[in-house]
């Protein structure tokens, strides 16, 4: 099996921040300083704030053949998908209140279309908590909050399956959601 030139230059990036952050948390101790509860770097600070913590290593991307210009692109296109997706659930919300409102809507259908209402304003604000983690610069939790969205929407088309009441208008727009995160999901894997 041939490793590909970025299969290995995320190995190397993987290797080279774990001994650089083992070193430092090696090669500095203060004396009688014991890591307080709770506290996640320095003084309370995060981990990417701090002198041992993530940011400092985008510095050094140059030279191990990744460019922060690629990250930041990555990042830039991620911002707009998951805006577009936030914008995109909030109109759709708007068809399935009509839907509820619609005396023809069965009862498992009235009562999934209900979960999904739910479902979708967790997905918009998962959206929305994504797009702040990406420009705070902490893309894990804009990973976490991306991949939230697409649970969210999983979970609704989910109802409708276990109803046996499959709805061609929930799963193509559940469709849609899922392969927009799953390109954001990638291009912050740059």
């Amino acid at each position: 099996m041939a490793l590909t030139k970025q299969t290995l230059t995320l190995i190397s990036i993987s290797a080279l921040l774990f001994s650089t952050l083992y070193a430092k948390e090696k090669s500095s101790p203060t004396p009688n300083s014991s890591p307080k509860k709770g506290a996640v770097g320095p003084a309370g600070g995060s981990p990417a704030n701090s002198p041992g913590g993530l940011s400092h290593l985008f510095d050094i991307l140059p030279s191990l053949g990744v460019k922060k210009e690629a990250v930041a692109k990555g990042a830039n296109f991620a911002t707009k998908q998951l805006q577009a997706i936030e914008q995109k659930i909030v109109a759709f919300k708007a068809t399935i209140k009509t839907r509820l409102a619609d005396t023809k809507t069965t009862g498992p259908a009235k009562k999934c279309l209900t979960q999904c209402d739910e479902n979708f304003d967790d997905a918009a604000d998962d959206a929305r908590t994504g797009i702040e983690s990406i420009n705070k610069g902490d893309l894990t939790k804009a990973n976490f909050d991306i991949s939230a969205v697409q649970t969210d929407v999983e979970t609704c088309h989910d109802c409708f399956r276990e109803a046996k009441a499959e709805d061609a208008e929930i799963t193509n727009f559940g469709e849609w959601v899922q392969g927009v995160a799953g390109d954001c999901l990638k291009s912050l894997k740059t």
